[in-house]
């Protein structure tokens, strides 16, 4: 089929294979440029809208994107800040090594690290990545299939049915499973070394499996796959001498030394194992039936093709359609094999659709039938030769290789009836013939406009986290609601995109496990403020958790509760005092108290200076023998200053007493007053405890209290306007305290 190739056969140049390939890939570079170009375009065309807004808004959902985002996000701040510790990751704190409950995605970020290093925000970058993806893959692809057949056409339309295969555009949720554009590369060169025995060749080989292995786990499982099943068949058909077996031997253990660093923090991930234990696998196992099952965005399939979807246990994972042009193309391909392909032609067609057939098996979980017969597959042995498998335990996801398999027989399949159709119609029908096939391709998978999430830019974000980022300092935070699996986590997506902004420590997380720890923890937040709650906060406190951020607007948080006296429960609690508040957009900020009363009374150690500072407004004054201010704070907060009271009762108080605080002026003037039942009203004198410890907040105008140089406080009967008397203190006007601004 010589009439096709675009290229001068080795024969016509005199040179051998090896070379006139070289000369091929090298000579005409500039028609790869412009392939890249067009699979970029095509790219854009697919994922429209994305293109538009590529800054604040991501594909799909808040879900895995949004995760994705945040780790490529970690992986370029960790790199340059802290690279020894890439692995203990900014999310559910106060646990290690939780960036190792999902894909790490660094070989990602480091074809990102460019825009990344320079400040490039989040979101851009992840859609680059995204973007890059699709191109990649399709270029591979052409120069794996332009190495075998030396025809640009057949190449170009390979690319299309590897780069943009429905599995791909189905997938727009998993960058993981999209970012296989290192495999066909790898087995390029594989190729070539198996041709030509050339060590750069074996080099480069090495290079971009070990970029699949550290760009994706599934996906580099599956280039091993793909390799070894490659240097088996050469051996079988004596292409591997002993010398050059030797040599890719000591490749592939080069690479696997090379990715054992990433590959040790999964190794200990024991939580890793036990939440997803071999059984786990069923739940994603696919059926036949799974390979008639389009993504339901899949404009020409989608509808067509519903039922298939609607079996029990149906999930996206095992939306398999490999659509109807490459798998066409593909038996074209086979249909060559009984005409006038050379021997290397029927070689690779026959390998490649080996290839595709033996990966469909391992989709089916780990017991595959075929026909009558029932086959077990190797998932337990693989299971204790490589604990880290647990990572890969979604069978339907091996379905990859096939479509990589399938699209390099389309490409054969695609050089004999290209040449068919051109030795029999001539040059016009042959284009004509080649851009159908193209636009066939690209409908099997036509999903546009996708859907797409607006996100924002971190500038976007609440304020609340632009403060946190100017709090100086080495803590954690915790964020309200917090949501753990099996609850939807789409709002932890958004906090570890958040987090960005100011890269501190978070309680909350999201990731392909959760701690059970976390687990615990979400079922006792969920009774906030209520006393288990904030006893919960106080123990992560003493772990290094400075401030609880409470979300009370956000789906999941009972803001009917907060505002009917949650709220007021919250800051009269002394292990919560308040930092920022922005009531507009009902968002809290506390710092947690870890020393609770014992701040103020003294008979703890005070380790940490910010609470050093706050400790030395302690008072020891007693009002009426019953009611004792043991500290107390001053701060503003827009246009009011708040003065913070704690109280301790040290006996039962029978009467409802309200307080009186007045702003005085250096002359001991009264310039303002608020005088009002402790919190507000909402926790009367009669329903202390004896004992507990009592935030009473008071709020003036600030522009009235301006030139106020301290307080005088005190308690009253509102029936008879009978004030308690203090002792305990020589600062003190009778039947009042006064305290110093």
């Amino acid at each position: 089929m010589s009439i096709l190739r675009n290229e001068p056969s080795a024969h016509q140049m005199h040179i051998s294979a090896p070379t006139h390939a070289a000369l091929v890939l090298t000579r005409y570079r500039y028609r790869v440029a412009w392939c890249g170009l067009a699979y970029l375009l095509l790219t854009l065309i697919v994922t429209h809208p994305l293109w538009q807004d590529l800054r604040r808004t991501i594909p799909g959902d808040i879900g895995d994107p949004l995760l994705n985002t945040w780790i490529l996000a970690w992986d370029q701040h960790a790199l340059i800040r802290d690279p020894l510790h890439l692995f203990d990751a900014n999310i559910f704190f106060p646990a290690a090594n939780m960036l190792a409950g999902s894909e790490n995605l660094l070989g990602t970020a480091l074809l990102t690290a460019p825009l990344g290093f320079a400040g490039g925000e989040p979101v851009l970058t992840y859609n680059l990545a995204f973007l890059s993806a699709f191109v990649l893959s399709g270029l591979g692809m052409y120069l794996l299939v332009l190495d075998l057949t030396h025809s640009r056409l057949p190449a170009f339309l390979a690319g299309l049915a590897f780069g943009f295969a429905p599995y791909h555009i189905g997938a727009l949720l998993h960058l993981h499973l999209l970012t296989a554009q290192w495999l066909p590369f790898t087995a390029l060169y594989l190729q070539r070394y198996l041709r030509g025995s050339r060590r750069r060749d074996l080099a480069w080989c090495g290079l971009f499996l070990w970029l699949q292995l550290v760009t994706s786990w599934h996906i580099g499982a599956f280039t091993l796959f793909v390799v070894a099943a490659m240097l088996l068949y050469a051996i079988a058909g004596h292409r591997l001498r002993l010398r050059s077996a030797a040599a890719v031997a000591v490749a592939l253990l080069s690479v696997l030394i090379l990715i054992l660093p990433l590959a040790v923090p999964y190794l200990q991930a024991k939580e890793l194992q036990d939440q997803r234990p071999l059984s786990y696998t069923t739940n994603f196992a696919a059926t036949y039936a799974d390979y008639l099952s389009p993504a339901a965005s899949n404009r020409l399939f989608g509808n067509l093709l519903a039922a298939w979807r609607q079996r029990p246990q149906f999930n996206v994972e095992l939306q398999l359609f490999p659509g109807l042009a490459a798998p066409l193309l593909a038996l074209c391909a086979l249909a060559w094999l009984r005409g006038k392909a050379g021997t290397d032609a029927r070689r690779h067609v026959i390998f490649f659709w080996l290839l595709a057939l033996a990966a469909i098996p391992f989709t089916l979980g780990p017991t595959a039938w075929i026909g009558s017969w029932q086959i077990p597959m190797p998932y337990k042995l693989i299971d204790a030769l490589v604990p880290q498998f647990s990572m890969l335990r979604v069978p339907a996801r091996w379905v990859s290789i096939t479509v990589f398999a399938l699209a390099v027989a389309a490409g054969f399949g695609a050089l004999w009836l290209l040449g068919v159709v051109r030795h029999r119609f001539g040059r016009l029908a042959t284009g004509c013939l080649a851009a159908c096939l193209g636009l066939a391709l690209l409908a099997d998978s036509w999903s546009a406009p996708i859907p797409t999430v607006f996100v924002g830019t971190p500038q976007d974000l609440s304020p609340v986290y632009a403060w946190l980022a100017r709090q100086p300092g080495d803590f954690a935070v915790v964020e309200l609601p917090l949501f753990a699996w099996p609850r939807a986590q789409y709002a932890e997506g958004k906090r570890l995109y958040a987090s960005t902004l100011h890269w501190k420590k978070l309680v909350n997380g999201n990731s392909g496990v959760t701690p059970a720890a976390y687990q615990a923890l979400d079922a006792t937040l969920q009774q906030f403020p209520a006393a288990p709650a904030t006893d919960a906060l106080v123990a992560l406190a003493h772990q290094g958790v400075r401030y609880l951020v409470v979300h009370a607007g956000e789906a999941g948080f009972d803001e009917v509760r907060w505002a009917a006296g949650g709220r007021q429960e919250a800051e009269r609690s002394i292990a919560l005092f308040p930092r920022y508040q922005l009531p507009d957009r009902h968002e809290y900020v506390y710092e947690i108290n870890p020393y609770g009363a014992a701040l103020f009374t003294g008979s703890a150690a005070l380790f940490d200076t910010r609470w050093q500072a706050t400790a030395q407004n302690r008072v020891d004054a007693v009002f009426g023998g019953k009611i004792a201010l043991i500290g107390y704070e001053t701060r503003q907060e827009g246009a009011d200053l708040v003065l913070d009271l704690y109280w301790q009762p040290r006996a039962p108080v029978p009467a409802s007493y309200k307080v009186f605080v007045h702003v005085l002026n250096s002359q001991g003037e009264r310039i303002a007053q608020a005088d009002d039942y402790p919190a507000g009203g909402s926790y009367l004198t009669t329903a202390w405890q004896v004992g507990e410890a009592v935030r009473d907040s008071h709020r003036v105008d600030l522009s009235e209290a301006r030139n106020g140089v301290s307080f005088l406080v005190g308690f009253y009967l509102p029936e008879t306007g009978e004030r308690l008397p203090v002792s305990g203190l020589a600062r003190q006007s009778g039947d009042a305290l006064i305290l110093a601004r």
